[in-house]
């Protein structure tokens, strides 16, 4: 498909937003280098604008709040990794019972046996662009432990995943997988936190923070100004309109 599309006599230029996607044009020879706009990151709505105050643990809430949101294109959302929040949350709601768990999308307890654990874990379902202020504002840290390559062949998310993107704007913590390494915006450990898929590091990354709230906070902050910067309306909004106005001078 793709070399029919790139093959075309009208085809000009492709906007990639992933180094792994740049790299598969170029390995495949799909099309030439000077053909290819890499703008990494994609256009998102940035809630934070129109949010109240953040509300923080340890500060001005007593709960620990972490969350998940993703859509479920696969059962049990195992590409998204909610089979591991899951279990997250089965060992670590009963140990901390100032510990909330939040999922956003069409999961529901029948994904996950979160039966014991289910005073500490609220569902919403699924949420338009409205809800995210507020809720994000309330969040202290989101959860996305996806994979690649379980949904289908050669499909992956990109890196942080849309969700992640909105709540790091919104200053929530980024705890998230990375298993393609795309990463090239954010250093792990002061804007982000980039763990293996592994529940015990999960696990232990959730602890660390909550036992060290300030050191929390030090991050979800250093990561909401990275965030402001990777999808500011000048690196994302401006290259694709100059672009675009390029080819139309053409």
């Amino acid at each position: 498909m793709l070399r029919r599309i790139m093959g075309a006599r009208s085809f000009r230029k492709v906007i990639v937003t992933q180094k792994i996607t740049r790299d598969y044009l170029l390995d495949r020879s799909l099309c030439a280098p000077e053909q290819i706009e890499f703008i990494y990151g994609g256009v998102f709505p940035h809630y934070s604008s129109a949010a109240p105050a953040k509300v923080r643990f340890a500060e001005s809430k007593d709960s620990f709040d972490v969350c998940f949101v993703a859509h479920k294109y696969m059962p049990g959302g195992y590409d998204k990794g909610y089979d591991m929040f899951v279990e997250v949350v089965r060992r670590l709601a009963n140990a901390y019972p100032r510990m909330r768990f939040h999922v956003v999308g069409p999961f529901t307890p029948d994904d996950g046996n979160v039966s014991e654990q289910r005073r500490q874990v609220t569902f919403y379902g699924t949420r338009d662009g409205s809800f995210f202020g507020e809720f994000y504002r309330r969040m202290d840290m989101i959860l996305s432990p996806n994979a690649p390559f379980l949904l289908a062949p050669g499909a992956f998310d990109g890196f942080p995943t849309g969700a992640c993107v909105e709540a790091g704007l919104c200053g929530v913590a980024v705890v998230a997988t990375d298993c393609l390494k795309q990463n090239i915006a954010f250093q792990d450990g002061r804007d982000i936190i980039i763990v293996p898929r592994s529940v015990d590091a999960i696990i232990d990354r959730i602890e660390f923070f909550y036992r060290n709230p300030t050191q929390l906070q030090t991050l979800a902050d250093s990561g909401r100004k990275s965030f402001e910067k990777v999808f500011a309306y000048s690196a994302q909004i401006e290259p694709r309109v100059k672009l675009l106005q390029a080819l139309l001078r053409v």
